[in-house]
């Protein structure tokens, strides 16, 4: 994903739009000698982009499969461009924690604790406590204020020498190496772009989800920031008349179930279950959305 890791660290942000990466993409695979279809998967910012890569490029896909992340149907000439403040309070508090991201001072202040911040998402150790405590669920963090509280919090605990050191795990150890390269700031870019995106697809006319393109949502069931609710809304149901689509809850998992123990084995064995099936011509769309639980 650009903006994160090795991946080039663009200013602009107009290179983080959605039409921008699914342009990328393709230019990738043409790089790659890659001349035909692809099965598309992603998760988060991956899973949203994946999508619009079918939007975009419909004739490069065989399927597509998202972890957590929802189908959304483009924008139109209807849509209207309102403030991001506006728009996540009134119709998606779940992104609450966006309002902060999106901030110019947000990413010095997360650099400064970023091993206590990458903690929930990439340390098996900390998983494990934190959902002890909370049976299971961690989703005070989506609130707005909520994730910037916590953050100053840790600086000034850090500060006075209160701040436990994070655990030494393989791969929190291998996350933080990979952000510490150019700071976790180019990839907060990506939650600066919604009106950007708004506009692009205006302009563009997307056409109808096409209804030959075989989709799944694996959503989690515990995740508070992209809850299941979201891919069952009749908006993006209704998005999908041909029964293209297949919605397999994960059970117990949460937006972090592609790092946990407990769960990640489903994911997997899920998605290449589906996608073997799709590519073996095994796969027929069904009356309407199917649903289950995983």
């Amino acid at each position: 994903m650009l903006g994160y890791g090795q991946t080039s660290r663009p200013t602009d942000i107009s290179k983080y739009t959605y039409k921008a990466i699914a342009y990328d993409l393709d230019q990738i695979l043409v790089e790659c000698g890659v001349p035909g279809k692809v099965v598309m998967v992603g998760h988060d910012w991956g899973g949203m982009s994946a999508w619009r890569f079918v939007d975009y490029f419909p004739h490069r896909v065989i399927a597509i499969a998202s972890v957590c992340t929802p189908y959304q149907a483009p924008a139109t000439d209807k849509t209207p461009i309102v403030p991001d403040e506006v728009f996540i309070r009134k119709y998606a508090p779940n992104f609450g924690y966006q309002l902060w991201l999106c901030d110019a001072g947000a990413a010095e202040e997360l650099d400064e604790v970023l091993d206590q911040f990458l903690q929930p998402m990439h340390s098996p150790m900390y998983r494990k406590q934190r959902a002890q405590r909370e049976d299971g669920k961690m989703s005070n963090w989506v609130k707005e204020g909520h994730l910037q509280t916590s953050i100053r919090r840790q600086i000034e605990a850090r500060k006075a020498g209160q701040l436990p050191p994070a655990p030494a795990e393989r791969e929190l150890d291998y996350y933080l190496s990979q952000y510490r390269l150019g700071g976790i700031g180019p990839a907060l870019n990506w939650y600066r772009t919604r009106a950007l995106n708004i506009a692009d697809e205006k302009a563009d006319r997307l056409p109808a989800f096409p209804s030959h393109i075989p989709a799944l949502h694996i959503p989690a069931e515990l995740d508070a920031a992209l809850p299941p609710s979201m891919g069952l809304l009749p908006s993006v149901l209704s998005r999908f008349p041909a029964g293209n689509l297949e919605v397999k809850i994960l059970s117990g998992g949460d937006h972090w179930c592609l790092q946990d123990d407990k769960v990640r084995g489903v994911v997997t064995e899920t998605l290449c279950d589906w996608i073997e099936r799709v590519l073996a011509g095994k796969w027929r769309p069904t009356e309407g959305v199917t649903t289950s639980k995983l």
